[in-house]
């Protein structure tokens, strides 16, 4: 594969992933929006502390109030005494997120006798509780004449509605308005049923919200709606009736777009929402940093009034059974009572966090453009440069995640645009991977062809200069590869004859006389008998064999070249002798390399049964038997043993490389 088409193939391939996690993104699967969820908590642990609001505290219903004055619910009686305390102590607004949807079946002999003193002390007049009902009409009358809010519970599952009259008219003020191509129909949580407080109680309250919230799907208290549509009219929650009473505002201003909600307006202020209506809960970086008072200590008088005075008083609990317990994205569980205090204090403050509706399309904006261009980047580009587009790019997103939320309260994920990055690096660079090898066992293959024609060219050279025929060549590789294959498996050759040093051996066997070419003709192609000192120019090829791969060698630069380190082996030292009685070194036993030592053995064979000018050729079995006497005198004894054991195919060899000559 050209390079031009590599990277072609590359680009493509990225351009196909950026499709798949566009589309991924787009079906939104629990896998990411897990992940999504995980990334906010992390973020928003690196929020600062937000400093307290004075004026907002809960007055709880904990565990020492019940152990002092009984299990709930208390008698109706005594709720109205804990209430008329909370407002003679001067709060400017109490919100009770409890339900007083049934009528009070608590006798009034039940009531502590303290509590009973204390009604009638308090209350006067108003204090008559000689029946269970007196508790509730005592209740409202106390409801009545105070700042109260009272919530009530919206219904998902179709269940008939109880005292569904306690609605009344919603911010009637409510005004819609839509931003042009907007949904017709608002997304907002739409409830079949509700839950009301009784009518009475809900007729003497100064005002009225639902306190609806529920966890994420992974449990997680993360958001709270501030508007459930019902009957096709949109009430506000409890949080947000507490502000409506502060601002005394009566208008809201609804803002949304094809993607959803965007704002809600009151007066001045604009609050982010969701798509759905929710608006994030900012928990201020701890928890529980809103203040309790123990609802026992407030009835029996422990607390001075001052701490009440002016105050935004929300009255629930956190008794063990009571109260469901709410995870918080920053790790801690609280009771549902503080989850309300919390929205109310991000409303007052102005302490938003946002994930804006158009963000989704930001972030689909970004896997596209940073999966095209870091296709483009990594099919052509370095690695080193491709490393560091991916670092600069990651840091750049993950920063800009907090700076956001940091900054503006927007909540910006760079996950999905950070994973479609890294997936495509990790892609494309394997699949470069895959092309650069494809290319390199191309290159390799072209090199060894290119290299075995070197071989058998020099190979042919000498064997022109030396009178002999094509055949030698083939049949000394043969009968190297047959010898190698058997050694293989011996103890002592096992670890050097591994399947590329055979492969190697065998295509350098046709230079281990290429040293001829410095042989003059005339002594090269004499007939008869070489005299001593002609026989000593021709033991000379050893070392112009040498010396013609030591020179290229050289000239190449490769000075641990393996290959080269095997030729240079079987061309010098081929005609060593076990005893040490061979030329040109005199080399001795193991001392001899091992290439040397096996091209000796298939060397001397193919002498001796072909015709040379000098002589005639001898038997199958006579060389045989000339092998067999060279044993550990001429030749290492394994390797001769090796041969012998291998005799019959190398007569084999012989027989079809001289028919293929004859043919």
């Amino acid at each position: 594969m050209k390079p031009s088409r590599a990277r072609q193939l590359v680009w493509v391939c990225g351009l196909l992933l950026t499709v798949l996690m566009a589309a991924a993104y787009i079906q939104r699967p629990p896998l990411l929006a897990h992940l999504d969820n995980a990334l906010y908590d992390a973020l928003l642990k690196t929020l600062p502390a937000s400093d307290l609001d004075p004026r907002i505290l809960i007055v709880d219903l904990d565990e020492a109030s019940l152990a002092h004055f009984g299990q709930w619910p208390w008698p109706r009686g005594q709720v109205a005494l804990l209430l008329e305390q909370i407002k003679r102590a001067g709060a400017s607004l109490i919100a009770l997120d409890i339900l007083f949807a049934e009528k009070d079946r608590t006798a009034p002999e039940v009531l502590d006798e303290f509590i009973a003193h204390e009604i009638a002390a308090l209350l006067g007049p108003r204090a008559t509780l000689g029946r269970p009902e007196d508790g509730d009409r005592l209740l409202a009358t106390v409801l009545k004449d105070g700042p109260f809010l009272l919530g009530y519970e919206f219904r998902f599952d179709g269940a008939l509605s109880r005292f569904g009259g306690c609605l009344g008219e919603p911010p009637a003020l409510m005004v819609l308005q839509a931003r042009e191509n907007s949904q017709r129909e608002l997304p907002l949580f739409r409830a079949d049923g509700l839950i009301c407080p009784l009518p009475e109680f809900a007729q003497a309250a100064r005002g009225l919200g639902f306190f609806n919230i529920s966890a994420d799907a992974d449990g997680v208290q993360r958001r709270a709606p501030l508007l459930i549509t019902y009957e096709d009219r949109a009430y506000p929650s409890l949080g947000l009736v507490v502000l409506l009473q502060l601002l005394e505002e009566r208008q809201l201003v609804l803002q949304a777009s094809a993607a959803g909600i965007d704002t809600l307006g009151i007066g001045a202020r604009r609050v982010p929402m969701d798509r759905r209506g929710n608006l994030l809960l900012n928990f201020g970086g701890a928890t529980r940093h809103i203040p309790y008072l123990s609802a026992g200590d407030v009835l029996l008088g422990k607390l001075d009034p001052t701490e009440l005075a002016g105050k935004i008083v929300l009255v629930g609990t956190s008794a063990a059974g009571l109260e469901k317990k709410v995870t918080t994205p920053l790790g801690t569980s609280i009771p549902g009572i503080e989850v309300h205090a919390t929205l109310i204090e991000n409303l007052l403050h102005d302490r938003f966090l946002a994930h804006p509706a158009y963000m989704p399309g930001v972030e689909l904006l970004l896997v596209l453009a940073l999966g095209i261009a870091s296709s483009l980047v990594f099919s052509s580009a370095r690695l080193r440069w491709s490393l560091l587009l991916l670092t600069l790019s990651q840091a750049g997103l993950w920063s800009a995640a907090l700076a956001a939320i940091r900054g503006p309260g927007i909540f910006f994920s760079p996950l999905a645009p950070a994973a479609t990055q890294v997936g495509l690096f990790s892609l494309l660079i394997l699949l470069k991977f895959i092309v650069a090898e494809r290319l390199s066992r191309r290159q390799t293959q072209e090199l060894a062809q290119a290299q075995n024609l070197m071989l058998q060219s020099l190979s042919a050279l000498a064997e022109i200069r030396d009178s002999e025929t094509g055949g030698h060549i083939l049949r000394t590789q043969r009968y190297l590869q047959l010898l190698c294959e058997k050694l293989s498996a011996h103890p002592r050759f096992q670890t050097f004859l591994d399947g590329e040093t055979v492969d190697l051996l065998v295509r350098l066997a046709p230079l281990h006389d290429i040293g001829k070419v410095g042989v003059p003709d005339s002594l090269l192609c004499k007939p008869g008998k070489l005299s001593a000192e002609e026989y000593d120019k021709i033991k000379e090829h050893t070392r112009h064999g040498l010396r013609a791969i030591q020179n290229a060698q050289d000239r190449v630069g490769s000075q641990s070249d393996r290959t080269l380190s095997l030729a240079k082996d079987l061309v010098y030292s081929h005609h060593e002798w076990w005893n040490g009685e061979g030329y040109p070194e005199g080399l001795e036993g193991e001392r001899i390399p091992i290439p040397g030592r096996l091209m000796a053995v298939v060397d001397v064979y193919d002498a001796l049964v072909s015709k040379r000018v000098y002589k005639e050729p001898v038997s199958h079995a006579e060389a045989l038997a000339i092998i067999a006497e060279g044993r550990g005198r001429q030749f290492d004894p394994d390797i001769a043993d090796a041969f012998l054991a291998k005799a019959a195919d190398i007569q084999r060899i012989a027989r079809q490389i001289s028919e293929q000559e004859q043919g």
